[in-house]
């Protein structure tokens, strides 16, 4: 698992995860990652879970393999000309060669929840004019008595 921070915040991170080994990767000058080796995917997950209710920017990284070559793949920072980079705040490449302005993109739920904070109080089943996403047949065909 990987957790987006600051140099400052390395500390408390680090506590938070306990006793599971971690690893700190500065990929540009104001970013920290605190990587943490969790064996079992599924307690990562829960570690994960409890560090973005913290507050913390925490995605659950794959450890070795195919997966972890897609992952770095897909966590490529993208150039747009020489004025606008976009990347994932827990991305582990180097950002030096970027242009200066820079957006970085937190875990999607961590950003609809932080940017409607009340959005809990709606229930498990919001109206349908409510709701922050579109269910389609795309994302496994929900059926609703």
């Amino acid at each position: 698992m990987v957790v987006a921070t600051t140099a400052d915040g390395v500390a408390a991170v680090s506590a938070r995860i306990g006793d599971h080994p971690v690893e700190v990767v500065a990929p540009s000058a104001a970013r920290r990652l605190v990587r943490a080796a969790v064996d079992d995917e599924w307690e990562a997950e829960r570690l994960v879970e409890t560090l973005r209710g913290d507050g913390q920017m925490a995605v659950a990284r794959p450890a070795d393999g195919v997966r972890l070559d897609a992952w770095m793949r897909h966590t490529r920072p993208l150039a747009f000309g020489d004025r606008l980079a976009v990347c994932f705040a827990w991305s582990e490449h180097d950002r030096a060669g970027l242009p200066t302005v820079r957006i970085e993109l937190p875990p999607a739920g961590f950003a609809i929840y932080h940017a409607s904070p009340s959005l809990h109080r709606l229930g498990p089943h919001p109206p349908a004019d409510l709701k922050p996403w579109a269910e389609s047949a795309w994302h496994g065909g929900i059926q609703r008595a």
